[in-house]
């Protein structure tokens, strides 16, 4: 009698096509953390032609910041605020400044990062800029803005925009007294929007 060896064939090999998934490439946040990282060391790199320090306070929220000066039309900013009921921001952007008749005028973006007592975390990628303008000898006013679409947010924020305005009062060459009033809001994809600082404040601003 004679042996029958049954020996399975191998199975042809399948290719099938590359699975594209979100695991795949780098999300938004993932984006957004390298721009934090990338532009930190460059505002690191260039402390050495900072130009202005300010503190700004009330009763709930201090904020801190630094302009460093790259160039006759060119800084990086650097921003902290600090609420005792909402949670805190840091922000570091770039932007392209000029200069006529005494007005400043810059424009720019800055990628930010929201620790929330009140939900998740969140980044985003806002644009907008800063406009300064002498009123009288002494006394000057500056208002700023940001906005930031969908598109360049993250980790279930919607939108984030913010206003901050300063009138200005030069107590000598080097520092300047002001008075604030900030607003900064964020709109999430599915939970309660959150204003994280709507308030007047003081505030100190040095010249380096």
């Amino acid at each position: 009698m004679g042996v029958c060896y049954n020996h399975a064939l191998p199975r042809p090999l399948q290719l099938t096509p590359l699975q594209l998934t979100d695991s795949s490439f780098m999300t938004k946040r993932a984006v957004i953390n390298g721009l934090i990282t990338g532009i930190g060391l460059c505002l690191v790199s260039a402390t050495a032609g900072a130009s202005t320090f300010n503190l700004g306070i009330n009763n709930d929220s201090v904020g801190v910041g630094l302009k460093s000066t790259l160039s006759r039309t060119s800084q990086f900013n650097a921003n902290y605020l600090y609420t005792d009921k909402q949670g805190k921001t840091l922000d570091l952007g770039f932007l392209t400044v000029n200069n006529s008749g005494g007005k400043r005028m810059a424009i720019g973006g800055k990628v930010l990062k929201l620790w929330s007592k009140r939900r998740n975390n969140g980044h985003a990628m806002a644009l907008g800029g800063d406009f300064r303008m002498p009123i009288m000898p002494g006394i000057s006013a500056t208002i700023e803005g940001y906005f930031a679409p969908t598109v360049l947010s993250a980790s279930g924020i919607e939108n984030y925009y913010s206003i901050d305005a300063r009138l200005m009062y030069a107590i000598m060459p080097t520092a300047d007294l002001y008075l604030g009033y900030r607003d900064l809001e964020f709109r999430f994809e599915n939970e309660r929007d959150q204003t994280l600082d709507q308030s007047f404040y003081l505030g100190v601003e040095f010249k380096f």
